[in-house]
């Protein structure tokens, strides 16, 4: 903070300079002008808080100083020191902030006085300015945050992550401006997702997903008070505040909503209506609303009216047939097999027996069916079709079209891969020879060829011997030994390091192993054959 006299007297500046305790008042510069126009180039280059000057000066006066710093640096605490008590000067620098207005010649002490409380009001000034910057960060900060704190509050009532007491929800309630009462109803909506009509990413299902909270806030909400957010399942939640929403007038919103998700966002749901409740039993009910979404799997594009438990239980299922599948499999018979899962499926529909569960006891037993099958034959899963890469088991199992598709594009695919089982083999032989080739320099095991041509080891070996005539260990020693050949040849390398080099690191097995194959020792044929 620095200090600024300014007369055109120079004993008088220094006379100021010299007589007061600049440092003790918490200035850390102090500066001298002789005129207005000095006095403003000083003001501009430097911290100066504090400016004491006299009036009447050759050319532009105090007053007009006083008037430039008024508009320029409103902050800077301004003294006038004078010759003249005339009020007119008095009432002149008023009119522009004068803090003070004394007569010359200075009592020195009343002028301490002075400065010292100005350093004071400046001191309280910046500290007021300080923590009026800081409460406006954190308020822009709290505001742009209590959207999120207002959803995450809703998150953890509803999933009950903590209790809190009415008094704790009223505080909380009103720091978020909700606009509620511990003792008031919210009316629960749950939007389900059953299929996204496009492969997406998983940063495309993301976007998609704000589209549909922005489309439910529009369309759903529209000017009602209350809130959409997403659960910890990634399910889209409504809660319209307070009691009274017409179940038919809602129903309609939700056909509009659902239609417009089908045609714009690509993707199928369904909207499940719970009743007005209290904030203590809404964990309760958005548990049920769940619930009927994950058991619904015979109605999709609904809108579902959900008072208490969802569905009845319906008891045991008669389990699957799945011997007689398993063998229409073997045999290729790809048609009778549908025709077969097909039956077993809406003999369950039509006894209202078919749920969410069911779906999933099916859909494991014919992946375990198909799985038990290539491992029989020695094929693979992953290697033989694609359709581990379509739907997986929530999006195969969420809706009865939905397994329809997935059993219907498995099993025909499944039945291909078993037909052209033992056909062309010389693709994987070739894959198999490339293998040894490219990590003959390597140690490895007859499971490492394996899970590069995806098929099962045993497998692997009597293909190979059928296919070649020569069993796939002898053909991988011939390859390593041809190669240690080479080098013992052409360089001049150490006999343990052409060992290292052919992927045998225990040397006397491969001076051995060498010695049975080509009938010499290592030694004994560079020997011979080096030139």
């Amino acid at each position: 903070m620095d200090v600024l006299i300014v007369d055109d007297e120079m004993y008088a500046v220094k006379a100021l300079v010299s007589n007061l305790a600049w440092t003790e008042l918490g200035f850390s510069g102090v500066y001298e002008a002789y005129s207005v126009s000095e006095a403003k180039r000083i003001i501009e280059s430097k911290e100066v808080k504090v400016l004491i000057s006299d009036i009447e000066m050759p050319g532009a006066s105090g007053i007009d100083l006083l008037e430039w710093v008024r508009s320029t640096h409103p902050e800077i605490e301004t003294v006038f020191l004078t010759c003249h008590s005339d009020f007119q000067y008095v009432r002149q620098g008023l009119h522009y902030g004068l803090a003070q207005y004394l007569l010359k010649p200075v009592d020195y002490a009343e002028l301490y006085q002075v400065i010292r409380k100005l350093v004071e009001k400046l001191t309280l000034d910046l500290e007021t300015k300080r923590y009026n910057e800081a409460y406006k960060k954190y308020y822009r900060l709290w505001e742009e945050q209590k959207p999120v704190l207002v959803e995450r509050f809703w998150q953890n009532l509803v999933e009950e992550r903590f209790f809190p007491s009415a008094e704790e929800t009223q505080e909380l309630m009103s720091a978020y401006d909700i606009p509620l009462q511990p003792g008031n109803q919210v009316l629960p909506l749950l939007i389900g997702v059953e299929e996204w009509y496009k492969e997406l990413s998983g940063k495309d299902e993301e976007i998609m997903n704000y589209a549909l909270r922005n489309a439910a806030e529009e369309m759903l909400l529209t000017d009602r008070n209350g809130i959409v957010f997403r659960d910890r399942h990634r399910n889209t939640l409504v809660l319209f505040y307070g009691s009274e929403h017409p179940f038919e007038a809602l129903e309609e919103r939700c056909r509009s909503f659902i239609e417009a998700c089908d045609h714009y966002l690509f993707c199928s749901l369904s909207c499940y209506i719970g009743r007005p409740t209290t904030l203590t039993a809404l964990p309760y009910l958005y548990l049920t609303l769940m619930r009927a979404f994950r058991s619904n799997v015979t109605q999709s594009r609904a809108c579902l009216r959900v008072q208490e438990e969802p569905f009845e239980d319906f008891g045991k299922n008669t389990p699957p047939p799945i011997d007689s599948w398993r063998v229409l499999l073997e045999t290729g018979k790809s048609e009778e097999l549908l025709q077969r899962v097909e039956h077993y499926i809406s003999g369950l529909g039509a006894e209202k027996r078919l749920s969410a569960e069911t779906l999933h006891a099916i859909y494991h037993s014919v992946v375990n069916m198909i799985y038990h099958l290539f491992h029989k034959l020695g094929l693979s899963v992953h290697n033989s079709f694609e359709w581990q890469q379509g739907l997986d088991l929530p999006q195969a199992t969420r809706t009865l079209a939905q397994f329809r598709v997935w059993v219907n594009r498995v099993i025909p695919e499944a039945v291909r891969a078993v037909r052209n089982h033992g056909g062309d083999h010389s693709a994987v032989i070739e894959k198999v020879k490339q293998f040894v080739a490219d990590n003959v320099d390597k140690e490895f095991m007859r499971e490492d060829i394996a899970a590069y041509v995806y098929l099962n080891s045993d497998y692997v070996s009597r293909m190979f011997r059928k296919e070649t005539g020569q069993s796939l260990q002898d053909y991988i020693i011939q390859q390593k030994i041809a190669h240690a050949r080479s080098l013992l040849i052409s360089t001049n390398t150490k006999i343990s390091d052409v060992g290292y080099k052919v992927g045998y690191s225990n040397i006397p097995y491969f001076t051995s192993l060498f010695k049975r194959v080509v009938g010499l020792s290592p030694q004994e044929f560079r020997k011979k054959y080096q030139v």
